[in-house]
């Protein structure tokens, strides 16, 4: 006979043929793609029918057909024996030439058996320097099984794991009494998913008459921020009754740490019932939690566990300082049902900032009396069942207290009434909230969306449809800023009266908003808006905004020089805005007004700037046109030294968003009018200028236009040097401008000063004089308003002036920090020849006054030095100390 077989994937050929008393499989060959499984064989019809068949497998990847790694498994598998008067024989099987996930891996193996009554058979398999070792005995008296593990490298299995474990294991005795002895030893394991366990540590004997299993593990670190520093498992007892002990450390992340305890005793049925009929019936003598949210049983709870129920008994637990009292749970693969209820319940146990326990604490109210408020304690009930279909029904009220408000400043919502009622019936589940409060207003919410029954339970499609209502007046809004950021604070009347419509994706409103002396003080930036009045639309497309308006107060403005001719305008500045925004995501429209502004009103960040704006979202791209005319700004950035993290420093929990906006396009034009002043690393005067910035979707910002500095110095090394000319010139990106600057010192026979020209990123710096001398002279002019010293002891100073005179901030911060100006080391030469060593602290105290000490190190001396320059070539000294003197000094340079 020849048989040939195919279906487009797998074929199959085969040859068999009978000679006399003898049948031959001369061939035997299935193929799909490039795995080849061949074969040959033969069976006498004789009185014992003895027969053999030697087969190999080719080429197997098993990730065709499951998610592993690729393999390349090459397989030989003999067998040989006879089937009367009982089967029996002997089965070889040879692994070699192959590779798991790019490691060789080999094995041998045989068994050998004689009907169903006994055999043997053993198993060794390495892969690259793992190994395991698999050993089975069996006959009518007892059954052994015994395996060995070896994996010194689990991250040769690929699939994302690593460590090392060893282990041993023995399965012995019968079907109805069966004993099973193991340990295992585990260090640096990394399992799939990024977790991690330091170290792990097992060994049990578990039979019917004892009981002995312990489980300890150390380190566990999950994807997420709770960690397990230490668990452990303890059984004790026998099969028919014995002692569960569980415990865990956890750590929950930012010094916050709790435990967690599990007692319970029990016993199994016997196992002549069946396995699938096995029971373990028991009590759990203790359940606690602490940390977080604290639990704990108050009393045992009776629990029975099978194959395929779960029954637990009458419970009563305290939780977060309230009791909850569980009537009894029931679980089947058909019918689930739970039903109890809870009271004085603690429903703000935990500040959300700071994922600590909350207490009773006095919260200042809004003239800074302190109060004592009770955070809010609830109470409910539940029953509910699932089965076809889930029915039930869930409500919880408030009992006592108030919701505090985590914000910069706690609020309490001053609640006065709160209840949550969930219904399901019919596949469809039912909301419904009301709440009313002193600041909160009212709130009735009412909700309902259909239920959907799949492989994992029931459970809310993105696309299921919602249907309710949402009302809100609220007379006190200032509980609405802190719950969406802690630098914001609201305050206000509300309105809003509209239908739920849409999706659970997608929810939508129909109806109108009104709010009406509404007000936003942004913290951070010193910013308030108020007397704020909104009018808005909503229909399952849009928000439409009839008008959105402020006026924005002015703090005083900041006390600084720069400013000191500036007058604030009269009055206060607004904020307008109307327009559309599509919840489609493709025809937003929004106009913007904005007149004397405050943008920041800060200390060291103080503007006003009026201007027009226009955001548009058209074919998925948003479109930013502006018109922004600075009326008045101050930059002061303080002098700072603070060492900063290297770009490869990451800090966990601190990663930047990587969530990317939609694609932008930007007109705009910027103009920083004739109050613009800036203060920041060395330089302070005005700017003035223009720039028209525009930007396409996928492309560099593209601007024009310059900035020009105004009556303008810059302050290097202790000196000022006088803005002549600063002018930045941008002709194409932002970040690359180019550079017109000359910086010179005056007063001084020479004015010398530095020229920046070229751009940001390549800019070009020369240095400067009038008249013009070398530029070692011009740099000692510009940093010691003198001729250098011939005897070189300058020449460290001005090196380094030379590397970083235009920072600004490398030179003078410790002078500055004690209130003088020079701090110098140099060299003499005394009345014996011999060096003489001095440091000088100076300060100048006026533009002709000059005051220095000068001490010397390597001798007892010290002087203090009075400078006054009559002219710019004399110059008179006075010294008084271990030498008295007074001293003319003229200066002649030829050039």
């Amino acid at each position: 006979a020849v048989v040939t077989l195919s279906d487009g994937t797998l074929d199959l050929h085969g040859e068999l043929n009978r000679r006399a008393d003898r049948i031959e499989v001369s061939s035997l060959r299935v193929t799909r793609g490039g795995i080849v499984l061949s074969g040959h064989g033969q069976l006498a019809l004789g009185r014992r029918r003895t027969f053999s068949f030697s087969s190999r497998l080719s080429k197997l990847n098993l990730s065709e057909f499951a998610a592993t790694p690729a393999t390349d498994l090459n397989i030989g598998l003999e067998i040989s024996g006879t089937l009367s008067p009982q089967v029996q024989g002997t089965l070889q099987l040879d692994m070699s030439h192959s590779r798991f996930a790019q490691h060789d891996i080999s094995g041998s193996g045989h068994v050998e058996f004689s009907g169903m009554q006994h055999a043997t058979g053993a198993l060794a398999l390495r892969m690259g320097e793992n190994h395991l070792n698999l050993e089975v005995t069996h006959d009518t008296q007892a059954d052994r099984a015994q395996l060995t593990v070896d994996a010194p490298r689990l991250e040769q299995f690929g699939k994302g794991m690593g460590g090392r474990l060893a282990g041993h294991a023995v399965l012995s005795g019968s079907i109805t009494q069966p004993r099973l002895q193991f340990s295992a030893r585990g260090s640096k394991l990394v399992l799939p998913g990024g977790q991690r366990i330091a170290a792990l540590d097992g060994s049990g004997d578990l039979s019917s008459a004892n009981m002995q299993m312990n489980l300890g593990m150390t380190g566990y670190q999950g994807s997420g921020a709770m960690n397990i520093p230490e668990a452990s498992i303890e059984l004790k007892g026998s099969r028919a009754h014995h002692n569960l002990l569980a415990s865990a450390h956890i750590d929950h992340g930012q010094g916050v740490s709790g435990e967690l305890k599990l007692k319970m005793n029990g016993g199994l049925s016997d196992p002549v019932q069946g396995w699938k009929n096995m029971q373990w019936r028991g009590e759990i003598d203790e359940l606690s939690a602490q940390g977080i949210l604290p639990f704990r049983l108050l009393q045992p709870v009776p629990l029975t566990l099978a194959m395929n129920s779960i029954q637990l008994g009458t419970a009563k637990a305290a939780f977060a300082d309230g009791q909850i009292q569980f009537s009894g749970m029931q679980w089947t693969p058909q019918r689930w049902h739970s039903a109890g209820h809870f009271t004085g319940l603690n429903v703000r146990a935990v500040n959300i900032q700071q994922n600590q326990p909350l207490q009773n604490q006095p919260v200042p109210d809004e003239s800074g009396h302190m109060h004592q408020f009770d955070t809010m304690r609830v109470g409910g009930a539940w029953d509910a069942t699932a089965d076809e279909h889930l029915h039930g029904q869930f409500q919880i009220h408030r009992e006592s207290g108030d919701w505090i408000v985590n914000g910069n400043r706690d609020r309490p919502l001053g609640l006065r009434d709160m209840q949550l009622s969930v219904r399901a019936e019919q596949d469809k589940l039912h909301a419904r909230l009301e709440a009313s409060g002193e600041h909160l207003g009212e709130v009735k919410l009412q909700a309902s969306m259909p239920l959907t029954h799949t492989e994992t339970g029931w459970t809310f499609l993105p696309h299921a449809l919602l249907a309710g209502h949402l009302h809100l007046h609220s007379d006190d809004l200032s509980w609405l800023g802190p719950i969406l950021d802690s630098n914001l604070q609201s305050g206000g009347r509300l309105n809003l009266d509209a239908d739920l419509t849409g999706t659970l994706a997608s929810p939508r409103l129909q109806g109108d908003a009104q709010g009406d002396a509404l007000s936003l003080a942004f913290l951070n930036q010193g910013i308030r808006l108020e007397q704020g009045e909104l009018r808005a639309r909503f229909d399952p497309d849009a928000v439409h905004i009839d008008r959105l308006s402020f006026s924005a107060p002015y703090l005083a403005s900041p006390s600084d020089s720069l400013l000191a001719d500036y007058r604030l305008p009269a009055g206060s500045g607004s904020l307008i805005a109307s327009g559309q925004i599509d919840l489609k995501g493709d025809g937003s429209d929004l106009k913007i007004t904005a007149e004397r502004l405050p943008l920041a009103q800060r200390a060291d960040r103080w503007i006003i700037a009026s201007g027009t704006g226009h955001a548009r979202y058209v074919h998925k791209i948003l479109i930013l046109d502006g018109n922004i005319k600075a009326d008045a700004g101050l930059i002061n950035q303080p002098v700072t030294d603070r060492p900063s993290l290297s770009e490869d420093v990451h800090i966990v929990g601190q990663e930047p968003s990587s969530r990317a906006g939609p694609p932008t396009k930007v007109n705009a034009i910027l103009n920083l009018g004739d109050h613009f002043y800036i203060r920041a690393a060395g330089f302070e005067g005005r700017l003035a200028g223009q720039l028209n910035m525009h930007g396409e979707p996928g492309e560099l910002m593209h601007v024009t236009g310059s900035i020009a500095a105004q009556d303008a110095v810059f302050n290097a090394y202790g000196q000022s040097l006088q803005v002549e000319r600063g002018i930045v010139n941008f002709q194409g990106p932002l970040d690359d401008p180019g550079l017109n600057i000359l910086a010179v010192r005056k007063g001084l026979d020479v004015e010398a000063g530095v020229e920046v020209t070229g751009t940001v990123r390549h800019p070009i710096v020369r240095l400067v004089s009038t008249p013009n001398v070398p530029d070692a002279e011009k740099l000692s002019w510009i940093v010691l308003g003198r001729v250098p010293d011939t005897s070189g002891v300058d020449s460290a100073l001005l090196l380094a002036a030379a590397g970083s005179i235009l920072g600004g901030q490398s030179n003078g911060q410790l002078g500055k920090s004690l209130g003088v100006d020079q701090i110098s080391l140099s060299q003499q030469t005394g009345a014996d020849s011999q060096p003489i060593q001095k440091l000088t602290v100076g300060k100048q105290l006026s533009s002709r006054a000059r005051i220095s000490y000068e001490q010397s190190l390597n001798e007892i001396g010290s002087t203090a030095v009075f400078t006054y320059t009559l002219t710019p070539r004399i110059n008179i000294v006075t010294r008084t100390g271990t030498e008295d003197a007074v001293d003319i000094f003229y200066t002649f340079n030829f050039y």
